[in-house]
């Protein structure tokens, strides 16, 4: 169960910062764009 839970927050923590990296790369190309 331990392992498990693990992998699960793992699994989650790659989700939010895939997410994060998405958000971040969108707001600079606006950024970028503006200049």
């Amino acid at each position: 169960a331990q392992a498990s839970l693990k992998s699960e927050l793992n699994y989650s923590k790659s989700k939010i910062i895939a997410m994060l990296n998405r958000q971040l790369g969108q707001e600079l190309i606006k950024e970028l764009n503006f200049l």
